[in-house]
């Protein structure tokens, strides 16, 4: 496992997209509700609506898959997510109206749901008879980046979005480049060994 970029790509591609995800959820109520003011129920809306995003865009991931690919699936997934980091740093240090936050942050769990279920699936896959500790690592980084990084969601105080903002382009980032770098080539290389092996 530790020589296989696509396991390795795949478990820090859902460590920093994970990262993000936590980050939205340490940080999205004292932003709504303590810079723009909104009330617990106001801020209960816009939860269940970006949760609603999550599940749906999850679903829709599986049904993608199949009709494309994972690697397919998964660079859409990470392209939603970028877009909503870029959306969140703009509304953070701009300081731009409600809206302009809460459209990236639905995309951004929109995003999160589109990676997950083929980042997990491409990392379990090579491991048939190591589906437990595969799992167990997997996991292991889902919670660890996380929890590692949602302290400094508050670290400017409650009024202060630029951290979470930060926290959040930074882990979609981490990711991208697990993708760029460690499995989009490894995969390259396994459909070529395939194809080879036809010929």
């Amino acid at each position: 496992m530790a020589r296989d970029g696509l396991f390795i790509g795949a478990v820090i591609t859902m460590g920093g997209i994970q990262a993000a995800s936590f980050a939205y959820l340490a940080g999205g109520t004292f932003i709504l509700q303590e810079i723009y003011g909104l009330s617990a129920q106001g801020y209960a809306l816009i939860f269940a609506i970006t949760a609603t995003g999550y599940m749906s865009f999850g679903s829709l991931s599986a049904r993608l898959s199949v009709r494309w690919s994972e690697m397919a699936v998964l660079a859409l997934g990470l392209t939603l997510a970028g877009l909503a980091a870029a959306g969140l740093i703009l509304a953070a240090f701009a300081h731009l109206p409600l809206l302009c936050m809460t459209v990236p942050m639905f995309a951004l769990l929109s995003g999160v749901g589109l990676t997950v279920p083929p980042t997990t699936s491409l990392a379990m896959g090579g491991y048939p008879h190591l589906a437990g500790t595969a799992a167990s690592v997997l996991q292991a980084a889902r919670f660890g980046f996380g929890a590692s990084l949602v302290p400094l969601v508050g670290i400017a105080g409650p009024e202060d979005a630029r951290p979470f903002a930060i926290i959040v382009a930074s882990g979609v980032g981490t990711a991208s480049l697990a993708y760029i770098a460690l499995m989009r080539p490894r995969f390259s290389n396994s459909i070529e060994q395939v194809e080879s092996a036809r010929a």
